[in-house]
């Protein structure tokens, strides 16, 4: 790892004496985001970053890339209004490498709270009206079509893949899409309406709305998680809003019906968000009560405006009220809620990027007291990350469907073998089942192995999840044999003999989810989940 560096800068209107510490912000990314992290851990443990101006500071990668390393290091540079990514900002860093951090951190959010003093002023020129209210801020980077290596090309396919490519760029299209991402000759030959012709740099490429809708699907999902978890202890409720995004500045290199159709699918795509949302338990989303879509509606666009119809029934249909008018984000629009709004950032800059109402994401910032700063990992040194879970995309049913059938393949095999080898030899059929164990173990062990290790794996993580997201009302509803269980897996991992009391303990039998729960919030180092639920089973 020696030599590996680079330069973090401060955003326009920061410097060294800029802090802004706010533990109440958080990053937060799907769950699969965390091994994508794992894969460029190996590549980048070790590296040291100048920041600033600071005389001699360093932000130094340990052994494990974090989310908030991850926001840091990908959006370090001091404004970006062109999509070029500034690589001589790294030093013996792959370029690759440097591709896959833009295109990750697309896939996380930043969420705080702040005090809007105004709000309007863009563009820049335009009046500002005074407002001093709370607003939630969910910073949420867009699919870039600005230059060949942004995130958009993602989306886009060209001849023999003709595009920069990151380190990640299979892992985030089969976990955002669901499956692999299709050839250039497959587009051609397909004849549904997924692909849509258009060019981009000069270069003819198609369009793929199915993947296209996923990505937005997940920001939408995302987005509404986060500000949901954030806000779960307010006594109002939430109006959110979900700018249109990435389909301004973003797109101005993409052309023909690609780009002519870009808000239609963007609509669509928001759709979709909305169904597998909805798919959450309601006490994951209940804190959502309005849905705004500012700037959405076009004149005469029918496929866009029965779009809109059709997300306005389906929140009629779960009391959930609905607009879409052209107000500004942080412009009060329901006194009954709280403003909460996503930003239209950068991946390559802090949220703010350019100042001076030069953007969305610059009037956002501008209008807040803390103008941003406190969604800045590098001057809010308490910034707090979480993973969450996302509704299942295609890719994860089928790898949970897969599981399921080689279990019961094994399984069917051991049953048939049984029977075979019990007549051919007359053996009883236990003692035929456990030969045909023992030798079918010899060859699928490994694999049943890891297997289970992976399901266990997954199911500890769901369990700790869940009490993640509790509210401290639903932690003081737990029963006593759930938060003793909770309690009996914390202290597990603290010695053998407490380990071995967690085997016969009747509670951990009783709430397996609550015990699981505890180990993996032990071995999170969870502090915080740890005494809720504890201080609640002591009350």
């Amino acid at each position: 790892m020696a030599g590996k560096s680079g330069i973090i800068q401060f955003r326009v209107g920061q410097n060294a004496k800029t802090v802004a510490n706010d533990k109440a912000v958080q990053i937060f990314a799907p769950h699969w985001v965390e091994k994508a992290l794992e894969k460029l851990s190996e590549k980048l443990k070790g590296s040291t970053f100048a920041i600033g101006n600071r005389n001699g500071a360093k932000y130094k990668i340990a052994d494990k890339l974090t989310l908030i390393d991850l926001v840091a290091i990908a959006r370090n540079e001091s404004a970006n209004t062109t999509g070029i990514i500034q690589y001589d900002q790294y030093n013996g860093i792959d370029k690759k490498i440097i591709i896959a951090l833009r295109d990750l951190v697309k896939h996380c959010v930043i969420v705080g709270k702040d005090v809007a003093t105004h709000f309007g002023g863009y563009p820049a020129g335009q009046p500002k009206s005074k407002l001093n209210k709370e607003v939630y801020v969910c910073d949420l980077p867009g699919l870039q079509f600005q230059q060949l290596d942004n995130t958009g090309r993602h989306v886009l396919i060209a001849v023999n893949n003709d595009f920069p490519q990151g380190d990640l760029d299979q892992e985030i299209y089969l976990n955002t899409v669901g499956e692999n991402k299709p050839t250039y000759s497959d587009a051609r030959k397909n004849k549904t309406n997924r692909f849509i012709k258009g060019t981009f740099k000069d270069k003819e490429v198609y369009f793929d709305t199915q993947a296209y809708y996923a990505f937005i699907a997940q920001d939408f999902i995302l987005a509404a998680k986060a500000l949901h978890i954030q806000a779960k202890n307010e006594e109002k409720e939430l109006n959110f809003k979900f700018l249109k995004y990435g389909a301004g500045f973003f797109a101005e290199d993409l052309e023909g019906e690609a780009k002519n159709q870009l808000s239609e699918h963007l609509t669509k795509g928001v759709l979709l968000g909305l169904y597998q949302w909805l798919k959450l338990p309601l006490a994951q989303r209940n804190k959502i009560k309005r849905i705004e879509l500012p700037f959405y509606k076009e004149v005469d666009n029918v496929v866009i405006e029965n779009t809109l119809n059709e997300i306005a029934s389906i929140c009629a249909q779960h009391d959930i009220e609905f607009s879409a008018t052209n107000q500004d984000a942080l412009a009060q629009t329901s006194k009954k809620y709280i403003t909460a709004t996503t930003n239209c950032s950068d991946p390559h800059a802090p949220t703010g990027n350019e100042m001076h109402y030069g953007s969305v994401d610059a009037a956002i910032a501008e209008n807040l007291a803390r103008k941003g700063n406190n969604f800045s990992p590098i001057c809010n040194k308490e910034m707090q990350c979480q993973f969450l879970t996302i509704p299942v995309n295609k890719y994860q049913e089928i790898k949970k469907r897969q599981t399921q059938e080689i279990l019961k393949d094994f399984f069917t095999l051991l049953a048939i073998s049984a029977c075979l080898v019990g007549a051919h030899y007359g053996l009883g059929l236990g003692l035929a089942l456990g030969l045909i164990v023992k030798v079918t173990l010899v060859f699928a062990g490994v694999g049943l192995l890891r297997t289970g290790r992976e399901l266990f794996k997954s199911f500890k993580r769901d369990q700790y999840q869940t009490y993640v997201e509790k509210s401290s009302d639903e932690i003081k509803q737990l029963s006593g044999t759930q938060q003793a269980a909770f309690d009996i897996g914390v202290n597990a991992t603290k010695s053998y003999g407490s380990r071995v009391y967690s085997f016969v303990a009747w509670q951990a039998y009783r709430s397996p989810k609550a015990y699981y729960a505890g180990l993996e919030a032990q071995q999170e180092n969870n502090e915080k989940l740890i005494r809720k639920v504890h201080c609640a089973r002591n009350k």
